[in-house]
């Protein structure tokens, strides 16, 4: 298992120095089970593309003591079928009429991370899973950022947990087939 380490600081170790990747070059380069991790203060920008996963890999932001987070991918992501993602420590959203992340058959787990849309328009979708897909969602705070609107979480055949999470203005939407446990969910 590898580290890229992402960022734009450079950081010696040991009397030598590791090598500080750009994003797109870093997910290139790593293999199935390795981790990408974000130098503090790195900010991801993916532009109008949607940034496709299609490997089993762990993103790994930094927080500060107090708590707050200091990383963020502000775009669109799809995590493709049968492959394991993570995101820890992270803030995901976007400002663009779209959804933040999709999970197709895919099994992805957000951990200590902040997602939410910042686009102005009515109802957003801010992660949709479907396809098998098991999503977990805890220690995190899901959100919208426009206090006259509500989010929602979509899930179409497709399991749902979330724990130790903040929900505000934000609604859950299942379907066929979907099932959806809440723990210690605050609203």
């Amino acid at each position: 298992m590898a580290t890229f380490i992402v960022g734009n600081t450079r950081k010696v170790f040991n009397f030598g120095t590791s090598k500080v990747w750009d994003f797109s070059e870093a997910y290139r380069n790593a293999s199935n089970g390795d981790v990408i991790q974000f130098q503090a203060g790195t900010i991801i920008n993916l532009g109008q593309n949607r940034f496709t996963i299609e490997k089993n890999l762990s993103f790994v932001g930094d927080m500060k003591d107090d708590g707050s987070l200091t990383t963020s991918i502000n775009g669109t992501i799809l995590v493709t079928k049968g492959y394991q993602v993570s995101f820890e420590k992270m803030i995901l959203n976007d400002n663009i009429d779209r959804t933040v992340v999709t999970v197709n058959g895919a099994n992805v787990v957000l951990n200590q991370c902040i997602m939410r849309n910042f686009s102005n328009t009515n109802k957003k979708v801010l992660l949709y899973a479907n396809d098998n897909a098991q999503v977990k969602i805890m220690n995190s705070i899901v959100d919208t950022s426009d206090q006259k609107r509500w989010d929602t979480i979509k899930t179409y055949q497709a399991n749902l947990v979330i724990e130790n999470t903040t929900l505000d203005k934000v609604s859950i939407w299942t379907s066929e087939n979907s099932n959806c446990k809440l723990t210690r969910v605050e609203r």
